[in-house]
């Protein structure tokens, strides 16, 4: 077993003291078990972390925190883990993916993302906030959804709305029989 000093440098990551007995659920093995684990400091925010140690001495040690991935990955747009950035992704999804189950509704019908919003999350976000009856609270949107003017057109500026669901479902294309 390897033994750290305090103060070490262990891959970038400078060692500060072993968690004795520190058991962790291991889904993969559906049991708990006990792994090596200690704070260090991370290289990248400097702040202490509790890590497992062979995240940190592994083949392939972390280069960061998983603080610092999250604030890396949210570095563009500041959108990350919002609700509307969520529903702009997924938008993205049922028009592009064609394996998204909503794709023959809506990319498959020809339906795009106006190149304005398509990789701008934050034009798609900034817009729709200014949309009317746009109600955000901690839950998401209340009672409002977001809607297409034109069942037919695509999601761009001024074919975009908030309504109720009871209007968005009278708002739906006929189905051929």
């Amino acid at each position: 077993m390897v033994e750290f000093k305090k103060g070490e440098s262990v891959n970038g990551w400078i060692f500060i003291v072993e968690i004795k007995g520190r058991k962790y659920y291991d889904i993969t093995r559906d049991r708990t078990r006990k792994n090596r684990t200690g704070i260090f400091i991370c290289p990248r925010c400097k702040k202490e972390k509790e890590q497992q140690f062979g995240n940190v001495t592994g083949r392939s040690p972390a280069t960061n925190c998983n603080s610092c991935k999250i604030a890396k990955n949210n570095l563009k747009h500041g959108l990350k883990g919002t609700i509307d950035y969520a529903l702009w992704k997924a938008i993205k999804t049922r028009c592009y993916n064609e394996k998204s189950t909503g794709y023959k509704n809506w990319g498959g019908r020809g339906i795009i993302v106006s190149p304005e919003f398509k990789n701008e999350p934050k034009i798609f976000v900034n817009y729709i906030k200014q949309l009317p009856n746009y109600d955000f609270n901690r839950s998401g949107h209340k009672g409002v959804t977001l809607d297409r003017i034109n069942n037919d057109g695509n999601y761009e500026r001024g074919n975009l709305r908030w309504v109720t669901m009871k209007v968005q479902n009278n708002n739906k294309r006929k189905k051929d029989v």
